[in-house]
C-alpha cells in the first residue's frame, strides 16, 4: 500500500518526505503527513502541498530542521505552525497537532495542543482528516479515525457535526469547490446543513474579505464555471455576493474565459486567473460600484488599478476594430495593459478582427526588442536622452511594421533620422 500511495510522489519529495520523518524518530516525535496531499495521493491525482502534523511544538521542530538543511523559515506563532521554503520552490507546512475551539460563529479559532484524532476531527470534511504516519517504523501506515476513505470511496463529502458550516461558514464555498473540483456530492445530511446554515444570519459573522479568498480558489480551479453555476442554483453565490449576478450571457463569458486559459500557452505569459473571472463579474458595474466592491472584497492596490484601469479602457475595443491598423499602432494600444485584460478583451469581445490583432500582439510583436540602444544612437550623434527616446520608439514601431529587420537596417535608418533631423 505504501508504494501504491506515493507512487505519484517525484523522489525529491519522497525523499524530503522520509528526512523529515527520520529527523521526528530522532526526536521521538510522532509525524504525520495530512490534508489535501493525503487526499489526493489515495485518488491518484498529483498534489505537492506539503503538510505535516506533529505531536509537539511544530515551531521548534521546524526551525531545528530548516536550519540544518538549508530552509527558509517563517514561525505563526498564533496558531502553532511554521513554514520553511526553498529556491527550487518547495515547501513544506509544518503545524502543531491541535483542537480548535469557536468563541462565536465564523470568529477565527482558539487553538491549543492536542492529539492526532484532535487534530483531524478540527479539519473541514472527513475526506481531508486522513493522516499517514512518516515516522521510519510506521512509515505509510494511514491513520483514519473517521472512515475518510470510505466517503472518497463512495466520492461524497461529509461535516463532522451540525456545527460545522455554523464555526466557520466559508466552508459553504469550499464544500461546492471540493464537490465540483472531484464530481463528488454533499451527502444528505451535510446539504441539509449547508441550507439550514445559509438561512441563518450568522454568515454574515464573517467579513467579506474572507469569503472572497475562498471565491479566488473556486475561481483557480480548472473549471469554475460549473462551480459558479452550482453556486448559483443553490443560492449561495445571491447570498453572499449580492453584488454578483450569473445570467447566461455572464456565465458565457466565463466559459469563454476557462476555455481561453484552458488552451493557451501562459508560461511566459504569467496570469492571475482569478482576476479575469472577476473582470467578468464587474464588467457591467459602474466605475463607482466596481470600487466599492474592491474595497470590501480588500483586494490589493495592484490588482485594483487592473481593475479599474479595465473600466476606463473600454474604448480599446473599438480602436482595435480599424482593419488599417499597423502593428505598431496595436502594439501601441495593447503595451500598457496588463496580462490579465487582455485575456478578457479578448473573450468579452465579438468581433475576430479584435481577437486576430490581440493574437497577433501575443505571439508576433508582444516581447520585440532593438538590437541597438541608446548608446549606438550616441556614436551616431544623437545627445539628448529625451530624443534618443524618441527615436527608439520609433525604430522599434517600424520594426512591428516590418519596415526594418536587421541590426544594419536599424543603424542606416537612425543614420538616415540623424541627417534628417539635422537640417
Amino acid at each position: 500500500m505504501t508504494k501504491i500511495l506515493f507512487q505519484s510522489l517525484p523522489d525529491h519529495i519522497l525523499k524530503l518526505i522520509k528526512s523529515i520523518g527520520a529527523y521526528a524518530d530522532q526526536r521521538n516525535v510522532s509525524a504525520y503527513l495530512v490534508g489535501g496531499i493525503v487526499r489526493d495521493l489515495i485518488l491518484g491525482k498529483e498534489n505537492l502541498d506539503i503538510d505535516i502534523v506533529l505531536e509537539v511544538n511544530a515551531i521548534d521542530f521546524a526551525k531545528t530542521f530548516a536550519k540544518e538543511n538549508g530552509f527558509s523559515f517563517v514561525a505563526h506563532s498564533k496558531f502553532m505552525t511554521a513554514s520553511m521554503h526553498q529556491e527550487n520552490n518547495i515547501r513544506i507546512d509544518f503545524t502543531t497537532a491541535r483542537k480548535e475551539s469557536y468563541s462565536s460563529s465564523g470568529a477565527l479559532p482558539d487553538v491549543s495542543p492536542a492529539t492526532i484524532q484532535a487534530d483531524l476531527f478540527r479539519r473541514d470534511f472527513t475526506m481531508n482528516a486522513i493522516a499517514v504516519s512518516i515516522n521510519k517504523g510506521k512509515f505509510g501506515e494511514i491513520v483514519d479515525f473517521y472512515d475518510g476513505q470510505g466517503d472518497l470511496e463512495q466520492r461524497k463529502i461529509r461535516v463532522f457535526h451540525d456545527k460545522s458550516f455554523i464555526d466557520d461558514p466559508t466552508r459553504i464555498l469550499r464544500a461546492i469547490r471540493f464537490e465540483q473540483r472531484f464530481d463528488f456530492e454533499l451527502d444528505v445530511d451535510t446539504m441539509n446543513i449547508l441550507k439550514d446554515t445559509l438561512e441563518q444570519d450568522i454568515i454574515y459573522n464573517v467579513t467579506l474579505g474572507r469569503y472572497f479568498e475562498e471565491f479566488k480558489k473556486i475561481c483557480e480551479e480548472q473549471s469554475p464555471a460549473k462551480c459558479l453555476r452550482r453556486l448559483f442554483s443553490l443560492k449561495i453565490l445571491q447570498k453572499i455576493f449580492p453584488d454578483f449576478s450569473l445570467d447566461e450571457d455572464r456565465l458565457k463569458l466565463i466559459e469563454s474565459i476557462e476555455i481561453y486559459l484552458s488552451v493557451s500557452k501562459l508560461e511566459n505569459f504569467p496570469v492571475s486567473r482569478w482576476l479575469v473571472y472577476f473582470m467578468a463579474f464587474v464588467d457591467d458595474l459602474s466605475l463607482k460600484d466596481t470600487k466599492n466592491l474592491l474595497d470590501k472584497f480588500l483586494i490589493p492596490k495592484k490588482d485594483q488599478k487592473k481593475i479599474i484601469s479595465l473600466k476606463t479602457q473600454r474604448e480599446i475595443i473599438e480602436r482595435l476594430c480599424y482593419e488599417k491598423m499597423r502593428p505598431s499602432q496595436i502594439q501601441k494600444v495593447l503595451s500598457d495593459l496588463s496580462n490579465e485584460e487582455i485575456i478578457f478583451f479578448s473573450c468579452r469581445n465579438n468581433n475576430p478582427s479584435v481577437s486576430k490583432c490581440i493574437d497577433n500582439f501575443l505571439d508576433h510583436y508582444r516581447w520585440a526588442t532593438l538590437s541597438i540602444s541608446g548608446e549606438d544612437l550616441k556614436e551616431i550623434g544623437f545627445k539628448d536622452g529625451k530624443r534618443i527616446g524618441v527615436i527608439l520608439e520609433y525604430l522599434l514601431a517600424k520594426k512591428i511594421d516590418g519596415k526594418i529587420k536587421t541590426k544594419k537596417d536599424e543603424l542606416r535608418e537612425a543614420e538616415k533620422e540623424f541627417y534628417t533631423r539635422s537640417l
